[in-house]
């Protein structure tokens, strides 16, 4: 199961009629604040948090209502999941970051029946991650 917050920005970019490519942000800069315990001191990380994974929720993500996938199917390294739900209602696609509780997030264009997010590594020798996510 995959879940997480919202910051910045997802960027839909048109690829046909009626589908897009959910582009996220390779990382997210996040300003931390927290109270040391007595005797510890509080350092922040100057590294960035990368891109994990693709989610979707029904409605305004502040409203924590995530959607699971409908089915996630694993062959030769990769996996796919993938949501279908109704023309009517209100998605929203988020993206999820190493690290960090917050994510970005950003409505799915209305009359999109089905997203799917492709997982795996592109190139031999490379870290599995997310390759591809897209909705139609």
């Amino acid at each position: 199961m995959r879940c997480a917050l919202v910051l910045a920005l997802l960027t839909p970019v048109a690829a046909s009629a009626g589908s897009f490519q959910i582009e996220c942000p390779a990382t997210l800069m996040v300003k931390s604040t927290a109270a040391a315990p007595s005797g510890w001191q509080i350092v922040e990380s100057p590294e960035p948090h990368v891109l994990d994974h693709v989610g979707l929720y029904r409605g305004n993500p502040s409203d924590l209502q995530s959607s699971v996938p409908e089915t996630t199917d694993e062959r030769q390294g990769r996996s796919k999941d993938v949501w279908t739900f109704d023309a009517t209602e209100k998605m929203w696609a988020a993206c999820f970051y190493t690290g960090t509780s917050l994510f970005t997030a950003m409505p799915v264009p209305q009359g999109v029946t089905r997203c799917e997010a492709l997982y795996g590594s592109p190139r031999k020798g490379e870290k599995s991650g997310l390759i591809a996510a897209r909705c139609e």
